[in-house]
Order: C-alpha cells, then sequence, then structure tokens
C-alpha cells in the first residue's frame, strides 16, 4: 500500500496542517481586501485541505463536482444557502493546462446564476505549483485574477510568486 506522490499534501498529517494553515494565512491576509466570502475546490485532495482551509478562515466552501463523479447528489456545485453573492477564491494545487480553473469557473456560472450575484473569481491560490510547471499560464493571463502559488517540501515552504507582485511575471 502506498500513495501517488501528488497527494502527500492530503494524508500526511504535518503537511496537511503546513500546507492549510499557510494557504490560511493568505488567505485571511487577502478577505477582506479582495472581498473573499468563500472558497471553491475541486476533488478529494481539495475537499481536504479545502475543509481544513475553510475552518481557519472562517469562509464557506464550494464543492465543485468532477465530470463522471460518483456521487450522492444530482448537484454539480454544493454550496450553503446563506451565501447571496459570490466572491469566492480557488484553491487548487496546480495550473497544468488550465481545465480544471476552467472547469470549477464554468460550473459555478452555470449553477449558480440563479441565486448568486455578482459571481465573482477574485483570486486563485495553488499549493504544488512548480517553477517551470506553468503550462496554463494562458488560461491564468486571460482570467485576468491574482494568483498566489507556493510548493511545500517536507516542512519547507517555498513561495514561487504573487501576480499582484509587479516583480513576477508568468
Amino acid at each position: 500500500m502506498g500513495h501517488a506522490g501528488w497527494i502527500k499534501d492530503s494524508i500526511n498529517p504535518e503537511r496537511l496542517d503546513l500546507v492549510s494553515n499557510f494557504l490560511a494565512e493568505e488567505i485571511n491576509k487577502d478577505k477582506e481586501e479582495l472581498g473573499i466570502n468563500s472558497i471553491a475546490v475541486t476533488g478529494l485532495s481539495g475537499l481536504v485541505i479545502g475543509g481544513l482551509v475553510s475552518v481557519k478562515t472562517n469562509l464557506p466552501l464550494i464543492l465543485v463536482r468532477k465530470d463522471g463523479e460518483d456521487k450522492h447528489s444530482s448537484y454539480e456545485v454544493e454550496f450553503t444557502d446563506d451565501l447571496k453573492e459570490l466572491n469566492y477564491c480557488i484553491v487548487d494545487d496546480l495550473v497544468s493546462s488550465g481545465d480544471t480553473l476552467k472547469r470549477i469557473i464554468n460550473k459555478i456560472n452555470i449553477n449558480g446564476k440563479d441565486h448568486l450575484t455578482p459571481n465573482k473569481l477574485k483570486k486563485i491560490y495553488l499549493y504544488k505549483q512548480f517553477d517551470d510547471c506553468i503550462e496554463g499560464k494562458d488560461v491564468i493571463i486571460e482570467l485576468n485574477v491574482p494568483v498566489y502559488a507556493f510548493y511545500s517540501d517536507d516542512r519547507i515552504i517555498k513561495y514561487l510568486f504573487d501576480t499582484r507582485d509587479r516583480r513576477v511575471e508568468i
């Protein structure tokens, strides 16, 4: 029995605590300025880390189901009825092609349109991004939202970039 390396941050208690604390700290710094009122996640690892970050930031989760995912609900997007408008951030592991980001945004736009206005992505937080792994940079540029990226290596967090920082180009 083992695990895929990419899921280590979601199943190792020390790594899970380290990464979720770091994400929560960054979101707490931004939530008032950007008006972030919820956190969108997808997949099992997103739900695990996102759940902890939700508790540590006091922001509700939006669960965006993956296409074809076996589910006990008919909803593609799950969110609390308390939300009247949606100013959300996305927490995800990394951007490769950008397809996951597009899927999250599209499903929120389609499923939240009758209930939540405005529906605005405020920032993206990536917790497994590597310097040379931004193949989906065109998607990030097209979205025109700030992105904060870092990765963890055992107990060390390496800050990579924040697109709001003018010193960084992606």
